[in-house]
């Protein structure tokens, strides 16, 4: 039977299943030039917009002078130049790893990870949605392939028991979230509050840990409690708990003689008060390079002298963007055009940081505050 390349292209276009790159007229960016028009571009990767960065291109042009645009051989041959391995290093130290090794696409990372934890006569076991880079490193590997049902932890549980291999391992692209909601309900965690959702990592054990030895950070032992006032803000008290934390708590405060809201964020230990000089700090030099106006909550007052120490911000009376949404009906009840104006306003001020070294890793609508003249 002759090959017939032709009806399996016209097959795929009447399934909708021919694909065709998107010329773009411009560098990678918030923004896309397509057809000689501009479009807000959601589809990139370039999440840090380092693409474009004109650090990061003024690096690539004075390191394409001095090594060349090419490597001429892999790594293991002689293709690891001194930038390669001063890179890997800092990554390493960044991330408080031992070693770290790059790759340059994630399809090679995925299949050079996986080929070398596992092989023939060991066994892997895949979610049945996993990017087809795990899909494709897992047949490359030899192990004995198996796949499960989605976010299934029964059926993985099932298949690993039944599974004689020595070696065993489950790829996934995230955590099993039915697993994840097993753990919570043994927990009693129904409000959420003890495993937390952390954005690009997974999720992380958020509840108190007793320490044995002196070196165990006390706190303050200060029991905070509606009407109290506030160590160190004459004038002010605690009027309502908006969020509690092992480490902090933030308060909605008010003032006795004009009755004026802000919201206070207090450390409750050590590591608490770090955070807390870490937000001081990044909110000087966003308010130093960008003006009036920078992308995030301005701080009007902070207190180190004394615990417990805290930082005093606005208060919004809309709430967070989620809160706003809710008020409004949900996000179907507003116009499509205020919602696309939102995103754009919010990526606009996420690239305003971005373009000066701030970098925001957990954007979301619980973290995006509309102003009190509603104003996003």
């Amino acid at each position: 039977m002759a090959f017939d390349l032709t009806a399996r292209l016209d097959e795929r276009r009447a399934r909708q299943r021919f694909r065709q790159p998107t010329l773009m007229d411009g560098p990678c960016g918030r923004t896309a030039v397509v057809g000689g028009r501009e479009h807000l571009n959601f589809c990139a990767n370039d999440y840090l917009g380092l693409a474009g960065d004109p650090k990061v291109v003024a690096a690539f042009r004075d390191a394409a002078d001095r090594w060349g645009v090419g490597s001429g051989a892999s790594h293991l041959v002689c293709g690891h130049q001194r930038p390669h391995q001063q890179l890997e290093e800092a990554l390493a130290a960044h991330t408080g790893r031992e070693r770290a090794l790059l790759f340059s696409t994630g399809y090679m990372a995925n299949i050079g990870a996986i080929t070398a934890l596992v092989g023939k006569g060991d066994a892997l076991f895949q979610d049945r949605l996993n990017h087809a880079s795990l899909l494709d490193a897992g047949l490359l590997s030899g192990a004995r392939f198996r796949r499960f049902a989605h976010n299934d932890a029964a059926a993985l549980a099932g298949q690993l028991a039944r599974s004689d291999a020595g070696r065993k391992l489950v790829v996934t692209d995230g955590v099993l979230s039915q697993a994840v909601r097993a753990l919570r309900k043994a927990l009693g965690d129904d409000s959420k509050n003890l495993i937390r959702t952390v954005h690009g990592h997974g999720f992380r054990l958020d509840a108190p840990i007793e320490i044995d030895g002196d070196s165990a950070d006390e706190g303050t032992r200060l029991e905070l409690v509606d009407g109290m006032a506030v160590p160190g803000l004459d004038g002010w008290t605690l009027d309502q708990r908006l969020q509690t934390r092992p480490s902090n708590e933030l308060w909605r405060i008010r003032h006795s003689a004009d009755g004026e809201l802000g919201v206070l964020k207090l450390a409750l230990e050590g590591r608490a008060e770090r955070a807390l000089r870490r937000e001081v700090t990044l909110n000087r030099v966003l308010q130093q390079e960008l003006g009036d106006r920078p992308p995030l909550a301005p701080l009007l007052q902070w207190q180190f002298e004394v615990q417990p120490y805290w930082i005093r911000m606005p208060w919004y009376p809309a709430g967070s963007l989620s809160a706003w949404l809710e008020a409004q009906g949900g996000a179907s009840a507003v116009p499509l055009e205020r919602r696309v104006r939102i995103v754009a306003e919010a990526a606009e001020a996420l690239a305003r940081a971005h373009a000066i070294g701030v970098m925001h890793k957990d954007i979301k609508p619980g973290n995006l505050l509309i102003d009190d003249s509603g104003e996003e």
